[in-house]
């Protein structure tokens, strides 16, 4: 690794730690996908449009 990916929190400039925080932490469509392909997978068989759709939310 290279020693400038090796600072410490501190080392950083300002620039850096606003870049830092405006980085996104979560993506709710990925949570909301994995949520409805436990679903699909639950009830998938007995309703058909249930993993259809997830497909296409997902894509």
């Amino acid at each position: 690794m290279s020693k400038q990916s090796l600072k410490k929190v501190d080392d950083m400039t300002e620039e850096e730690k606003l870049y830092l925080s405006e980085i996104k932490t979560q993506n709710p469509y990925g949570i909301i996908t994995m949520l409805m392909g436990l679903i699909s997978f639950l009830f998938g068989p007995i309703f058909v449009v249930i993993p259809i759709c997830t497909i296409f939310f997902g894509v």
